[in-house]
């Protein structure tokens, strides 16, 4: 909590208030908890109590701000004293008097539906009241946590309930590849690579159309060391062993069936970790698969023998020793010797002599043979022969009927063939023609080709050149071997040759590639060098890289590895936050702009004559590989485009051209089945047959698989159709809805099945809830003023009925005291009954008809109120008589059949809005009344006209009385209770109301009054929404808008934005909880849960017995916006979404029956809070799941744009473990697609979404691509899997390639590496309040060792292409090509030149990140590096931003010296062109720079300085010298300075400006080799070392901030607390083992609005990130959770996981969240167990691990 509190320190910490935080809940025993905690604390003040049972005071200068505690509107019901009770009303302004009665008081107050907290406190300085942040919105809290605060002087509160504790999850894997291995581990001919991710163990299998897919991917919570396949004689099937830092081997095998690796065998050799001598850093296999033996660097060697029992299953035996003292091994291999003894090759160093004796002879490394004896179950140390010193790599020749067998030996420059008993062959390798004579050439990687009659080896060496290997050899004599210039390929750690033509280069940095074979290198022009040169090893051959010829590009997989540094910025202003990495080392360095999505690669775009409203695509035939026909549905009309070698128009398909289409599918027999609004098309072979809409009804939706077809008609009726045998669609059945249906979905038909069982259905029953106008024909000016008015992009329709009266519509229906209520009237209960949709008829009590007349010319059939009778008729004579209810019932039913089908295709929800005017002011006659039925839907809007010196506020009738929204009523004794016309509310006085009621008087109506709607905003809103002003507040630009002002006087312009909030007025805390317990809503019941939320129901919503069956939560909230419309001002009132749970429509989704015995049967039905858009019916299962087991999932798209997804039973059709997932703005519209040959789904709204399965999970993840309105799947020759989808009046044809990543990338090609990256201000500052329109630009700092500056390069290859190379190595000319006419190679491809120790290229690039294109790039002189930048507002430059790069001349690395040293200042203009102010000299190398108040704070060697601007260079001012290596980072918060040293952890300084004097505060107690480090708030900061662990330190309570530096007493300027020791140590309060090398790490948020983290990067590419809990419930969970999972999952490579996470320091604070995940690859029986510990469903441990995700991005 102090990461995400951290702001409310700070803001009071500038007012002079020191604080401190603790986690406390909101219960007694939370009082208990901080009296132990802080005794001090409590010693010095009393605090109020956090429950309602006690009461206690703040002394004075003692403040309380409570963060998520509910708030009451009359704090007397929760026992809190508040001396000043008449700031409830509202906020408003203080006085100074006030201010200083209330200081030492904090209030919390229910303002606008929010929590909003006033701290009110009497500071030294002046008086004035703090204001804190409101905490959260919509009446929700947000967490249990609160902030104490105190003035200087008082006893903070103990850290010890201040540790945050943190959810770590890896949002990215890492994408380095450390090892590849090729085999078949799924099929027998199965082309799969298994690679290793440093701490994940990756399955690759390339598909049909060469693309490279992962398939799975496991966390084995340890690092692979060593990797590699065997195969036991005689089987199909290859093994995978591995080696790792668990201290045991491991072989593993692949279950395709389970998509998973299971553990065969698991041996313990030795220790964990990656140690010296414990075996794994190497590992050789006999290539039989009869031995394996795995080794350490140094001494030990153990090998297993492995066998199958009589199961055919694999059997490993004990380990047999092979030890050897004082020995060191570079490499190790198992040769190919047939069906001999298992031999293993290693190459070793004895440094046994060297040891005893520093003055003997150096070691010769020498060529080790061990021979496995199965005979005798013993390891013999065979054969031992002296090889050249630089030997660093084996390789096994093939041996028995394939080959000679022996290895090759490589060293520098040259191989050598070694065999016992064989002389050895010696061939030197080409070379490249720029390498220096002297430089000797390693070989990096290689990979062995095997077929039938011959083989051949591919290496490569450290430039990236590729050779072929060929041995000549009869029998087992080799004669001669042969190295030809092969291809250039980017450094790999890696490569794997395939049988299907393809290499497979695991790349070292930036992307991994597939090559497919062009060649094998048989063209004898190639350079190529053989043993039988003259020359032997020294022979030179030179040739230069050249375009690919032998390889072709086929795919390429993205890599970030490795990740140097990383921000999160919203730099481009997309409202979102992007990722920007710089990745890569050398021509392969890139900026990597990473966005939350898949990528999508566009195949076509095409533009249609109209606007399309749907497209489908359909097969031939069921059988088909490819679509057939692409089906345009446009309004009027449907295009059918064929699917060839083009795209094109064709007619005679057989679907009908001439109407729109609806539903385009394929049938079971092959058949199309085409519906169109009137009728459904069956496309038969050589029939047509067509099945038309009875009467006047018009098909309204449908859906369908392939053998059963579902449509929707017009008014809610339903019909089933299915294929019988006989190819006909017969109806099977149908039934009436009641309701307009918005959409279907048919379930897919499982395997092995004739039809589907289920079948969904989502509809919109208009509830009618309409707003009423009602006005005299003719006579209703006043009233238009207030009627909803059609805006832009909305409509709100309406109806007129004329009805006759002899009475007032809308009077109140008050009788005197001694009266009843008219007998004949319908109660309001009934009415709200039907409302609800609890009953569809009302019985009244007068059977006398009510006429309603179409138009006001024809007579009226009577008057509406016949039935009275006896005393009530003459008492009716002498009185204004309303229209009676039966007329207005029976106006909502005829208007709800016309309103319904319209509003259905809009999906918009109706709303409860009743509001009655009446404008008449006497009644002479009968007459014809007008009345208006406006129906407006949640997300349209009306517009109000209204002048812009318009009060907010209504003036009341009579002063000091405000308006009631009780509804006014008498009863005599024995009388039942009056009716309340909860449809026609009359605002009275409560006064006169009661006075009135009490002499019998005739009460006065409201419009007799002046219309107070005409004379108030407040009161026209009333008008439309039937919400009294009393409830009403607004706010204009975060103030509450004050009272009696006009919209001129509070600041209302054009484009402003005013918030309508309506808060109940609630009855005190007692009278609640009694009508809650008698379930009386009319007074508006406010019910408490679990003390957060309010549950409200308003009084003008329910009738009395009209209990709704799920109570609406939250409150109202509106948004109105201002436009200038001439001399008024346009008012958009929108209800916002989600806010305010409205009973006006009936949205449910029912689940019907398609089975013959039931045929559509209701079998389950789940309530939408809005309109459903569309649904889906998907059975996805996970690779691997059992045919048995079926996933039948709901999905459901709102308007509101939620997605909810539920599971279905497949024996019952109930609906379970629902979910949801907010998508966007848009109505979310849902379409089956299939990935990877899986049913998937994609959601559109305001962008696609895909769901899918991958890797056993299911994905919800969108798609990096523009807003789509409709899609399908589409298969072709030219896109194998992809979505034909149309937007606008487009045809666009998608794909969707890398499944599975979280990001998608845009790449910038960079020239060198980069080392660091930071965000330029513009050069200009706006005006103050004016916002920024320039774009944020980026500085790169780009530096690359042992490399040449641009300018040199050009003049080396300039000059390496007038150099002409001979054909043969006799220097016999030939001719060539014309050398000029060479192009440049690409450096990405070839690499660069090799420079030398000292020679450094290096520039600084301004970028645009909105095109990822240069703005300027400033090349530095030959030598010069930069190494570090900054950017700096100096005092003397206000406002004039300056990019300050440190740089060097000449530095080697090791020793870290540079002759030359400089910082260099520059400014720049509007352009962003750099321009050098001057340059400072330095004396030692400038490792971090970092702005300072108004100066610069630089890290110089083993020294902290700070600068100041001057004319000619920067001004030295301070200088700190006790630094143990150098500062790396340093970042300023208020008055500390944070640093990192390189290899001694965090050091916080202080600046000390009396003294001007550094001093340190505090530093670490553990030394750490620090790689990067943020700050989390003024006592915290975060930091990651070279060892792969993440920690978080904490400055103590012990460090004062004005104490420090000298402690002897001598007035010494040494810091010699620091020197001594004596300063305090920060608190280390969490440890985490990431497992890879962290080297960014940023506060942020990924989304906007979203959770704030910490996100980080790493070495090797990934991305994760650690969240702070939000409370402890559920920290305990996810603990319990991440013990089980422990225990019932321990890792898959046998190394243990606390011990893995705990690698340097012990796991603190901190739950692995990766380790949790790995529940949903449980069996279902060990989620059960799990979920049964945890008292809860495994859907529901499920959704918790979701949620959690979604929560981060």
């Amino acid at each position: 909590m102090a990461i995400r509190r951290e702001v409310y320190r700070d803001r009071l910490r500038e007012q002079g208030l020191s604080t401190g935080m603790c986690m406390l809940g909101q219960n007694a025993e939370s009082f208990g908890h901080i009296s132990e905690t802080c005794p001090a604390l409590l010693r010095s003040s009393t605090v109020w109590c956090f429950g309602r049972s006690a009461e206690r005071e703040l002394l004075a200068k003692e403040h309380l701000v409570v963060m998520g505690l509910p708030v009451y509107p009359h704090l007397e019901a929760t026992g809190f004293a508040c001396p000043f009770k008449e700031i409830l009303d509202g906020p408003r302004q203080l006085s100074d008097p006030q201010v200083k009665a209330l200081a030492g008081n904090s209030i919390s107050v229910p303002v606008f539906g929010h929590l909003v907290t006033y701290v009110l406190a009497h500071l030294q300085r002046g008086s004035q009241a703090l204001m804190m942040d409101e905490c959260g919105g919509g009446g929700e809290v947000v967490t249990d946590a609160f902030l104490i605060c105190f003035e200087r002087g008082h006893a903070p509160v103990s850290d010890a309930c201040i540790r945050p504790k943190l959810y770590q999850l890896t949002l990215q894997r890492s994408s380095a590849i450390t090892h590849a291995i090729y085999g078949n581990f799924s099929a027998p001919k199965a082309q799969e690579i298994v690679c290793s991710r440093y701490k994940t163990l990756e399955l690759l299998r390339p598909d049909d159309s060469g693309k490279v897919q992962s398939i799975l991917s496991v966390e084995i919570f340890g690092v692979i060391r060593a990797l590699h396949p065997f195969r036991l004689t005689g089987a199909s099937r290859d093994y995978i062993v591995v080696a790792s830092d668990s201290g045991r081997i491991v072989i593993l095998e692949y279950d395709g069936t389970k998509n998973m690796f299971e553990k065969v065998h698991q041996e313990t050799f030795g220790k964990t970790g990656c140690r010296r001598i414990v075996p794994g850093q190497y590992l050789a296999v006999d290539p039989k698969g009869r031995a394996v033996m795995i080794g350490a660097i140094e001494k030990q060697k153990f090998v297993y023998i492995l066998n199958r029992d009589s199961a055919a299953r694999l059997t490993i035996s004990s380990p047999l020793e092979a030890h050897k003292s004082y020995t060191l091994v570079y490499a190790m291999v198992g040769m190919d010797v047939g069906f001999e003894n298992p031999l293993f090759a290693s190459i070793e160093l004895s440094y046994e002599e060297v040891d005893k004796d520093p003055q003997a002879e150096p070691p010769q490394k020498m060529l080790t043979l061990y021979e496995m004896d199965l005979g005798l179950n013993h390891v013999t140390r065979k054969f031992a022969d002296a090889v050249d010193h630089s030997a660093h790599a084996l390789i096994a020749v093939p041996g028995g009927v394939d080959g000679p067998s022996g290895v090759l030996v490589c060293c520098e420059n040259c191989l050598v063939y070694k065999k016992q008993g064989h002389p050895d062959v010696v061939c030197a390798i080409p070379r490249r023609l720029e390498m220096a004579q002297e430089k000797g050439l390693l070989i990096v990687a290689h990979a062995t080709h095997k077929l039938k009659d011959f083989f051949f080896f591919l290496i490569q060496s450290e430039y990236g050149d590729l050779y072929k290997v060929t041995l000549t050899h009869d029998e087992d004599l080799v004669s001669e071997v042969q190295v030809k210039y092969f291809d250039t390929v980017p450094l790999s750690n890696a490569l794997c040759v395939l049988k299907t033509g393809f290499l497979f280069a695991a790349a070292e940095f930036g992307n991994h590639a597939l090559y497919q074979f062009q060649g094998i290198g048989t063209d004898e022009e190639d350079p190529m060098c053989t043993s039988s040169h003259p020359h032997g090893a020294q022979a030179l051959v030179a040739f230069k890289p050249r375009t690919l010829k032998n390889l072709m590009l086929y795919d390429e997989m993205p890599s970030l590895s490795p990740i140097i540094d990383m921000k999160v910025l919203d730099a481009t202003g997309e409202g979102k936050p992007q990722l920007y990495a710089m990745c890569g080392r050398g021509p392969r360095a890139s900026l990597r702009v990473l966005r939350h999505g898949l990528a999508v690669t566009e195949m076509a775009v095409s533009e249609l004559p109209g606007k399309p409203n749907a497209v489908w695509t359909v097969k031939a035939t069921m059988d088909s590989e490819y679509d057939r026909y692409i089906v345009v549905s446009f309004v009027d009309v449907t295009l059918v485009l064929s699917i060839g070698d083009t795209v094109e128009e064709v007619l005679d398909s057989g679907f009908l051209a001439t109407a729109p289409s609806l539903l385009i599918q394929l049938m079971a027999d092959d058949s199309y089945v085409q519906v169109h609004p009137t009728g459904i098309r069956h496309l038969l072979p050589r029939r047509t047959n067509e099945w038309r809409v009875p009467g006047q009804k018009r098909i309204v939706t449908a859906a369908a698989n392939e053998r059963q077809v579902v449509i929707a008609l017009s008014g809610g009726e339903i019909l089933y159709f299915e294929i019988d045998e006989s190819h006909t669609l017969n109806e099977v059945a149908k039934r009436d809805m009641n309701y307009e249906v918005l959409c279907i979905a048919v379930q897919p038909v499982p395997e092995n099945r004739q039809r589907a069982s289920f079948t969904a259905v989502g509809g919109l029953a208009l509830l009618p809830m309409p707003l009423r106008f009602l006005h005299q024909r003719g006579n209703g000016e006043n009233l238009q003023s207030i009627l909803p008015q059609p805006t832009a992009g909305s409509r709100v329709p309406w109806e007129e009925r004329f009805l006759e009266t002899d009475g007032w519509e809308g009077y109140e229906d008050v009788a005197a005291s001694d009266s009843d209520p008219k007998w004949w009237h319908v109660p309001d209960e009934k009415i709200a009954e039907l409302i609800q949709g609890r009953t569809r008829e009302v019985r009244r009590r007068s059977s006398a008809p009510v006429p309603v007349l179409p138009s006001p010319s024809q007579e009226p059939a009577g008057p509406l109120t016949e039935g009275t009778k006896g005393a009530e008729d003459s008492k009716a004579a002498s009185k204004p008589w309303k229209v009676s209810d039966d007329a207005i019932l029976r106006l909502i039913q005829d208007t709800e059949a016309r309103q319904s089908s319209a509003l259905s295709k809009t999906g918009a929800e109706l709303l409860s809005m009743p509001s009655v005017e009446q404008v008449h002011k006497t009644v002479p006659k009968p007459r014809v009344v007008c009345i208006r039925v406006a129906w407006v839907g949640t997300g349209e809007t009306i517009a109000l006209h209204v002048p812009l010196d318009l009060p907010i506020d209504p003036q009341p009738a009579h002063p000091g009385h405000e308006e009631s929204t009780e509804l006014s009523r008498t009863r005599r004794p024995g009388a039942s209770r009056a009716t309340r016309a909860s449809l026609a509310l009359q605002r009275l006085l409560p006064e006169a109301s009661a006075a009135s009621a009490a002499k019998g008087r005739s009460l006065e109506p409201a419009w007799h009054r002046r219309s107070r709607s005409q004379t108030s905003l407040k009161g026209m809103l009333e008008s439309i929404t039937g919400i009294p002003p009393s409830l009403q507040r607004l706010v204009h630009d975060k103030h509450l808008c004050r009272a009696g002002a006009t919209l001129k006087e509070i600041g209302v312009v054009d484009g402003d934005q005013i918030t309508l909030v309506v808060v109940p007025r609630l009855p005190n805390h007692a009278e609640s909880e009694e009508l809650a317990h008698r379930g009386d809503f009319s007074k508006g019941v406010v019910k408490r849960k679990a003390g957060r939320n309010f549950h409200v129901v308003h009084p003008w919503r329910w009738g009395q017995d009209a209990k709704p069956s799920k109570e609406p939560s939250g409150f109202v909230s509106s948004d109105i916006h201002l436009s200038n419309a001439g001399d008024k001002t346009l008012f958009k009132l929108r209800e916002k979404l989600g806010m305010f749970s409205f009973r006006g429509v009936d949205n449910t989704i029912r689940i019907l029956s398609l089975e013959r015995e039931r045929p559509l049967k209701q079998l389950s039905a789940q309530a939408l809070q809005s309109p459903a858009e569309s649904v889906c019916l998907l059975e996805m299962k996970n690779l691997g799941q059992a045919e048995d087991v079926h996933s039948l999932f709901l999905s459901i798209g709102l308007s509101s744009g939620i997605l909810i997804r539920s599971v279905v039973d497949f024996v019952t059709g109930t609906l379970s473990d629902q979910r949801s997932r907010f998508l966007g703005a848009k109505a979310v519209r849902l379409h089956k697609v299939s990935v990877q040959g899986m049913p998937s789904m994609l959601a559109l709204s305001t962008k696609p979404w895909l769901s899918y399965n991958f890797q056993g999970k299911n994905h919800c993840t969108p798609m990096s691509y523009e807003q789509l309105e409709f899609a399908s799947s589409f298969a072709s020759e030219q896109c194998p899997e992809g979505f034909v989808a149309i937007s606008g009046n487009t045809l666009r044809i998608l794909a969707c390639e890398r499944l599975g990543e979280l990001f998608n990338q845009t790449v910038m090609n960079l020239s060198y590496t980069p080392r660091r990256f930071v965000p330029l201000p513009p050069a200009v500052l706006p005006p103050p309040g004016q916002p920024t329109t320039d774009p944020i630009m980026l500085a790169i700092l780009e530096a690359d060792h042992n490399a040449y500056n641009e300018e040199t390069k050009r003049e080396i290859r300039a000059a390496l292409k007038k150099i002409r190379l001979t054909k043969t190595v006799d220097d016999e000319l030939d001719d060539v090509k014309d050398e000029d006419d060479e192009e440049d190679l690409p450096e990405q491809q070839v690499g660069t030149f090799k420079a030398g120790e000292g020679k450094w290229g290096s520039c600084v690039r301004i970028v645009n990140p909105s095109n990822l294109l240069p703005v300027f790039k400033l090349d530095l002189d030959i030598d010069e590096a930069a190494l570090c930048l900054t950017v700096c507002y100096f005092s003397q430059l206000a406002n004039q931003p300056c990019l300050v790069v440190g740089t060097v001349y000449n530095m080697t690395l090791y020793p870290r010296h540079a002759p030359k040293a400089t910082i260099k200042t520059y400014m720049y203009d509007e352009r962003y062109h750099l321009q050098l102010i001057h340059s400072t000299p330095l004396d030692d190398v400038p490792l971090c720079l970092f702005p300072f108040e108004g100066r610069l704070l630089a890290s110089v060697g083993k020294c902290l300085r700070i600068y100041e601007l001057g004319k000619r260079k920067l001004l030295r001012k301070c200088e700190y010298k006790n630094i143990p290596e150098g500062l790396m980072w340093m970042h300023v918060k208020g008055d500390k300075i944070f640093t990192a040293d390189l290899r001694e952890s965090f050091h916080i300084f202080k600046y000390r400006r009396s003294d001007n004097q550094l001093f340190v505060l505090s530093d670490d107690q553990a030394p750490r080799w620090t790689t990067c480090a943020t700050v989390l708030d003024s006592m915290t900061m975060a930091g990651a070392d070279k060892f792969d662990n993440f920690f978080i330190s904490r400055i103590p309570d012990e460090a004062k901030g004005d104490e420090g530096g000298d402690h002897t007493g001598l007035r010494l300027k040494a810091d010699t607390a620091y020197l001594t020791g004596a300063t305090p140590k920060l608190d280390s309060i969490v440890q985490f083992h990431v497992g890879d090398t962290v080297t960014a790490l940023e506060k942020t948020t990924l989304a906007q609005g979203g959770s704030e983290l910490i996100c980080y990067s790493t070495l090797l590419g990934a991305i994760g990130a650690f969240y702070p809990f939000a409370g402890k419930d559920e920290l305990d969970f996810f603990q319990h959770l991440e013990m089980f999972v422990r225990a019932e999952k321990p890792p898959l490579c046998g190394r243990d996981h606390i011990m893995y996470r705990s690698y340097h320091f012990p796991v603190q604070s901190c739950v692995d969240g990766d380790l949790c995940e790995q529940f949903m690859t449980l069996t279902a029986e060990k989620q059960r167990l799990i979920a049964s510990e945890l008292d809860r469903t495994p859907a529901e441990i499920i959704k918790k691990l979701e949620d959690m995700r979604n929560r981060l991005i």
